[in-house]
């Protein structure tokens, strides 16, 4: 019996080969790693995949930067990133390096601990749209055009996860209160934070951020006291996430491997919310906002106040709004959320 002669031409259309071989590779570390040796065609598509995503809690950070020390395009391939610099106690200069060197990264965690009130410089990064990271490293107690200049290398950031590794919550609530003031992270529409004394916070965050689709709190038992809190929050915006056994870093990879991480269980939950909201009478409903317009002077163009039918609220009417009124742009949209707010 005679073997046909070995060859090294694919028996493909190069373009099929390649996509046979990434689907091969989507989702296992083991496949990839071995696919890379088949042939260097093979390593050219599949290397991008295996530095895709990188997690480090216990490696070692500055190996891995001396790999891309060595080879600076790996650093390229990256768009998720974990750094558990909390855990491998390393400082953050050696995090804010590694980030740099990956400048495409779509996707980060950085959990540090700030041994110093040193603002350190942000490395660009463009494409930057999701953070989970604590309030020390985006503010460095900065306030109004230096916090916002600080933060201009990731002001594309559309979701952003305050961790409350070394800080307290109403710390970290009033760091997010002052990029608000900042006007800093102008596409910012997602927002998770930890558990607060009462619902105060949650309902100033809504006010100021109009333009909030998400404000996520999280909750690591189901019968804790906080996952009630919809109730108290009528604004369909505000939700509470539940993360059940299982570390918020593991629940970050999750999402990072397109499961149904953090972000996509507090958007099912505001979707459900909204809807709950659309299908209720509107005379039944106590959340369902009552649109009351007004024409502001010196201006034609109305005005929507929407107000919430809460219990014991009587909405005011356009006596004490004439002076708010006056400095308001037209089409503005203001939602009163709570019965103790006044107008």
């Amino acid at each position: 019996m005679s073997m046909a002669p070995e060859t090294s031409s694919p028996l493909l259309p190069p373009e099929l080969e390649r996509v046979v071989f990434e689907l091969a590779a989507e989702n296992d570390a083991r496949t990839t790693r071995s696919l890379m040796l088949v042939a260097t065609r093979v390593r050219i598509w599949i290397e991008p995949l295996m530095y895709r995503l990188i997690y480090l809690d216990t490696g070692d950070l500055h190996a891995f930067r001396g790999l891309i020390s060595e080879n600076p395009t790996l650093g390229l391939h990256v768009q998720h990133l974990f750094l558990d610099l909390w855990t491998m106690r390393s400082d953050s200069p050696a995090g804010i390096a590694l980030i740099a060197a990956c400048p495409n990264v779509t996707n980060l965690a950085l959990w540090t601990f700030m041994d110093t009130t040193t603002p350190i410089p942000l490395p660009l990064l463009p494409k930057l749209s999701r953070l989970s990271t604590d309030i020390g490293f985006l503010t460095f107690n900065q306030t109004g055009a230096a916090l916002s200049a600080h933060l201009e290398p990731i002001r594309s950031l559309t979701h952003l996860d305050i961790t409350n590794v070394g800080w307290t919550m109403s710390q970290a609530i009033e760091g997010v209160k002052e990029i608000r003031r900042a006007r800093a992270l102008p596409s910012l529409t997602h927002l998770a934070l930890g558990k607060a004394s009462s619902v105060a916070p949650y309902m100033d965050i809504l006010r100021m951020a109009s333009q909030l689709q998400v404000l996520c709190m999280y909750v690591q038992q189901p019968e804790d006291p906080h996952s009630s809190w919809e109730e108290r929050i009528p604004d369909p915006r505000f939700c509470v996430v539940t993360v059940v056994n299982k570390p918020f870093s593991a629940d970050w990879r999750i999402g990072a491997e397109g499961g149904r991480g953090l972000w996509q269980r507090a958007e099912e939950r505001v979707a459900e919310r909204r809807k709950k909201l659309a299908r209720s009478p509107l005379l039944d409903n106590p959340l369902r906002p009552l649109p009351i317009i007004f024409t502001a002077p010196r201006s034609p163009h109305p005005i929507i106040l929407e107000v919430f039918k809460l219990k014991n609220y009587q909405p005011l009417v356009p006596q004490p709004l004439h002076r708010l009124l006056l400095h308001m742009p037209p089409h503005r949209v203001l939602t009163v959320l709570n019965e103790d707010q006044h107008l």
